[in-house]
């Protein structure tokens, strides 16, 4: 993965990892994605131009943050996930429903002309928890290989690279989304058998590896899309200049 400091690297695409280049006016926009572990690995990257926060305004960089990052949760699930703000991190609900992901509160650091926010993923409906692929509703397959899952991490930094120039990052690292796992089973089937001979013989494998393959392909899309809304929503809110 790129480091948080990296300047616009040369377009390519290595291996799983994606990469793209965007330039709009004074903005400049790149992302890094690789999703070939079966976890999400992603980079989202935002340059325009911009004054540096006063010390009073520095203070008030991370709610900004956390508040770009829940605008962004509830705007691209269409209103269906509801964020609940905690002194301890962000809980992410469907409406009057089950958590489906949770960011807890890792760190926040200041330096001078840089800011960096960390937060730690814990499992929900969303998200894959540790060993989830051992149970029997599960479905491994080819297309999602298997990648040692540990927390995800989500990182959201800002830094000033000139007088009147702003970076922004948002980075997730090991992120075990549920789209990028085992097909997933119904959890609940009180019947065990029933639902390996579903497995096993209903669906043909790779008919059903390669829908989920796509669904996954579609997810990295769109989380790159919320990313971007994100650190636009930050730029705006630290009043981006033309």
């Amino acid at each position: 993965m790129m480091p948080e400091t990296a300047s616009n690297p040369a377009s390519r695409k290595d291996g799983g990892v994606q990469f793209g280049w965007h330039q709009r006016g004074v903005w400049r926009r790149w992302h890094l994605r690789d999703v070939s572990r079966g976890v999400l690995d992603s980079e989202e990257h935002l340059v325009w131009r911009g004054l540096w926060p006063n010390d009073q305004a520095c203070q008030q960089v991370p709610s900004l943050m956390k508040a770009a990052h829940v605008r962004s949760i509830q705007r691209f699930s269409l209103g269906l996930i509801r964020c609940h703000v905690k002194d301890t991190g962000v809980d992410c609900r469907l409406t009057f429903g089950p958590p489906v992901l949770s960011f807890v509160d890792e760190s926040t650091d200041y330096s001078d002309g840089r800011i960096v926010r960390r937060w730690r993923i814990a499992p929900g409906l969303l998200v894959r928890a540790p060993r989830e692929e051992s149970r029997s509703g599960a479905l491994a397959l080819p297309s999602a290989p298997a990648a040692p899952l540990a927390p995800g991490t989500l990182t959201f930094g800002i830094e000033r690279q000139q007088a009147q120039q702003l970076h922004a990052w948002m980075r997730v690292e090991a992120f075990p989304s549920r789209f990028l796992g085992p097909v997933p089973l119904p959890p609940f089937d009180p019947h065990p058998r029933l639902a390996r001979r579903v497995a096993h013989a209903s669906f043909p494998r790779h008919v059903l590896g390669a829908a989920w393959t796509g669904i996954g392909r579609l997810y990295g899309n769109y989380h790159s899309l919320a990313a971007y809304s994100t650190l636009a929503f930050l730029a705006h809110s630290l009043g981006e200049t033309a």
